[in-house]
């Protein structure tokens, strides 16, 4: 055979195996007709696994040395507040010693620091959990027994709970007793109406958290607290707010040392035939507890 035959021969082979096209071809094998950029993104295996990109980053080893990159220094440059432990900022929102925006800024509103915050409970709610046979009508309902049944949620930021609204028509209401802090009028009068009894119960931060978690009290001859502020001094003594406390209120304010509804230095240069100016007029204050005495305010 010539050699022209020879090279005739190889050409028309190269030109058929140019055009034969792989068929059922398994997908880790067509990886391997792809170029070699290609190849890891398609080729899944044991020995090609790896992290993402950027989801890890290496250790940085300071202080070993000049060769490593981070010797002397240790990357923190030469003293100033960089270069030294502990916090290099103040505070948060510190602007260098300027004025600082959320003081340029300016204030609306008013925040009372002192209220009291109560989650409110509508009865006719109440009605619905006392149909379905969720809180036990046969004893008192109290904020724990509200708690538990899930008809109050969210009490860590709240002082109590409030019961407002009016029944609805088409659930029974039972003869209830119930203890909670506050009581709308609507509320308490709908209860009573019923057969029922109400009390607004003084409750602070320690008590609610005894009242919910009371198995974490035992041992430790944990007693409830008594209002000491004023207002709820007046407030849990009164039976207009249905407090529990107006029964015995004479003997509660006489165990205080002090007379909450006197204040002191009101009693000089009164009027006695001037109008009643409030609750807390010094008048107001002697036909309420007459049982003790005012202090005298001393001569200027």
């Amino acid at each position: 055979m010539s050699f022209r035959s020879l090279s005739t021969a190889f050409s028309a082979l190269r030109l058929a195996t140019s055009r034969l096209q792989p068929v059922n071809v398994a997908p880790f094998q067509v990886a391997a007709f792809a170029s070699s950029s290609r190849l890891k993104a398609h080729y899944v295996g044991l020995d090609s696994l790896s992290p993402a990109r950027g989801s890890t980053k290496e250790r940085k080893r300071v202080g070993r040395g000049h060769s490593s990159g981070h010797g002397r220094k240790s990357g923190r440059g030469d003293k100033g507040a960089g270069a030294r432990t502990g916090q290099k900022i103040p505070y948060l929102g510190f602007e260098g010693g300027q004025t600082p925006f959320w003081r340029r800024a300016p204030k609306r509103g008013f925040v009372n620091a002192f209220a009291k915050k109560l989650q409110p409970l509508s009865i006719s709610r109440l009605q619905q959990w006392i149909a379905a046979g969720r809180i036990p009508t046969d004893e008192p309902i109290t904020i724990r027994s509200v708690v538990q049944s899930n008809l109050v949620h969210g009490l860590s930021k709240k002082d109590g709970i409030k019961l407002l609204g009016n029944p609805d028509p088409s659930l029974p209401l039972p003869p209830l007793t119930i203890w909670l802090s506050a009581f709308s009028e609507n509320a308490a009068k709908s209860i009573i109406d019923a057969g029922g009894d109400v009390k607004a119960v003084y409750h602070n931060k320690h008590s609610l958290w005894f009242e919910l978690h009371p198995d974490k009290f035992k041992g430790k001859g944990y007693s409830a607290p008594r209002p000491i502020r004023r207002r709820d001094i007046m407030f849990y003594t009164d039976p207009k707010n249905h407090g529990y406390l107006a029964d015995v209120k004479d003997e509660f304010i006489a165990s205080l040392g002090f007379n909450p509804y006197f204040v002191k230095g009101r009693e000089k240069d009164v009027d006695e035939n001037a109008p009643i100016r409030g609750k807390w007029d010094v008048r107001v204050s002697r036909e309420l507890y007459a049982g003790q005495e005012l202090v005298p305010v001393p001569e200027e």
